[in-house]
């Protein structure tokens, strides 16, 4: 109740208003400047006596400042992962700014509030308001959205019993916010950030933070209100964030692309049953069910040489018929594996083996001398389809790529009319899709209702036709093959 209580509260004085790239050309003095403080992020959470696992390592968090040349203003920065937020509200006067009541007292606090039309214009020369997908990367490594909010917020300034733990220096104070009709509120209790359009999210929308609550809320809000703005920049010798492997369960919460039920994974139990694997005779032996695979050694990288053909939940045969079927077709687990959904893929390989990231494919792909001749290099040398003798597969290294296609979902979902399923089997013979761990959050990240949606991961792909192979994202709703990689 307490959090329904919080948010009517502000819906309310939100709905109440409703109803009546950076292009500043400041340029700062000083860039942002690196200062040796580090931060830990081991650090429990504030009064929760919650500790935290955090996504990101204490060298990953650096503290520094920029001075703004358009008033002479300094504000301390903080490096956050592949990001240089700013760790104050900006307080540089504009034509529609305000300060908390008028109180000029306020803007030294709090900085100001600003309008959405002034928030996408004010930030310093070099930096930016934020993005979703820049409060997406700020929220994956704070924790995500359950937890996000209770390590963002300022230790002090909370009312309710709400003060944060701030392990990221962030320091989000309770700076309230004012409707279009002049209305203030929420000093003490809310930290409102502005957010702007983007690939990844067209409307308006803001990032708020409540005190008696560890976690965020992104929700869209009329331009006319006038809430606080954080600028940001990226890092410019940071790689995309895409490359990451999102492996903490921290950061599988704020994805709702996990699905609920727990038929879609194996049992926490079943996935630390250790596989036994036996180097001088290159084979895996997975104990749950005693199927034993072939492996290789490609680099530095032990490598599964055949297809996952454990059963889950969300996991198929291609081919294969539903069970009402008479004397359906059982698929072809038994020459291919099995094609695994990405919730079932993420759990599916034995203790002691992973499924790779796009990191682990890159790896593998420039091991094997790039990804122009990786197709025909990794391919098995029979079973495709191919009618380009140039395509054919050497299977030089004993990865044995199989063409085993995959299993696409349509947008029914599952929806069944008159015996005609909503999926197909798709590219037997000719595709071989292999799952990586990698979320493709700068394509497929959207906000529905009120959480963060991921909706493809990256997976390694090999065609029949061609010499190459391609890492690209694809839904998390088809069932793709698995190949597991030794940790």
């Amino acid at each position: 109740m307490k959090k329904i209580f919080a948010m009517c509260v502000m819906s309310a004085f939100l709905f109440a208003a409703c109803g009546g790239d950076d292009s500043s050309s400041a340029s700062p003095d000083e860039p942002v400047s690196s200062s040796t403080e580090k931060k830990s992020s081991s650090s429990k959470k504030g009064d929760s006596g919650k500790s935290s696992s955090s996504a990101i390592s204490a060298d990953d968090i650096e503290s520094g400042s920029l001075k703004d040349s358009r008033d002479g203003q300094k504000y301390k920065t903080v490096t956050i992962g592949e990001q240089i937020w700013m760790a104050e509200n900006l307080n540089y006067e504009t034509e529609n700014s305000v300060c908390y009541k008028d109180k000029e007292s306020n803007c030294g606090k709090y900085g100001r509030l600003y309008t959405w039309a002034e928030a996408n214009e004010v930030c310093p020369d070099g930096f930016h308001l934020p993005t979703f997908l820049d409060w997406f990367m700020l929220i994956e490594d704070a924790g995500g959205l359950s937890e996000a909010g209770l390590a963002l917020k300022s230790k002090s300034g909370w009312e309710d019993n709400g003060n944060g733990s701030d392990e990221y220096s962030f320091a989000a104070l309770p700076a309230g916010a004012m409707n279009h009709d002049g209305k203030f509120d929420g000093e003490g209790k809310w930290a409102i950030f502005w957010g702007t359009e983007g690939i990844l999210y067209s409307d308006t929308f803001i990032v708020n933070l409540i005190s008696d609550l560890d976690e965020i809320d992104i929700i869209n809000s009329s331009p006319e209100e006038s809430f606080s703005v954080r600028c940001v920049k990226k890092i410019p010798s940071a790689k995309s964030s895409s490359s990451k492997a999102k492996s903490s369960s921290s950061k599988k919460s704020s994805s709702s692309s996990a699905k609920s039920s727990s038929s879609a994974k194996s049992s926490s139990s079943a996935r630390d049953t250790k596989a036994i694997y036996d180097e001088e005779n290159n084979t895996m032996t997975d104990p749950r069910n005693n199927m034993t695979y072939k492996t290789v050694k490609i680099g530095d990288q032990v490598w599964m040489a055949e297809n996952l053909n454990y059963s889950t939940g969300l996991s198929y045969c291609y081919g294969e018929e539903p069970s009402y079927i008479q004397n359906s077709n059982p698929g072809l687990c038994n020459k291919y594996g099995r094609l695994y959904k990405w919730d079932a893929a993420e759990q599916a390989c034995p203790g002691g083996w992973h499924l790779p990231s796009k990191a682990e494919f890159e790896t593998l792909i420039e091991t094997v001398g790039g990804e122009d001749s990786a197709g025909i290099k990794l391919k098995s040398a029979s079973g495709w389809k191919s009618a380009r003798e140039e395509a054919v597969g050497t299977d030089d290294y004993g990865f044995t790529a199989l063409p085993g296609g995959y299993r696409r979902e349509d947008d029914l979902s599952g929806f069944v009319t008159q015996n005609i399923e909503s999926y197909d089997f798709i590219g037997y013979g000719a595709l071989a899709y292999f799952w990586s761990s990698t979320e493709d959050i700068e394509t497929s990240t959207r906000l529905d209702g009120n959480r963060i949606r991921v909706d493809h991961a990256f997976c390694m792909s090999l065609d029949d036709r061609y010499t190459d192979s391609g890492i690209w994202g694809e839904s998390m709703d088809n069932a793709l093959s698995v190949r597991c990689v030794k940790d």
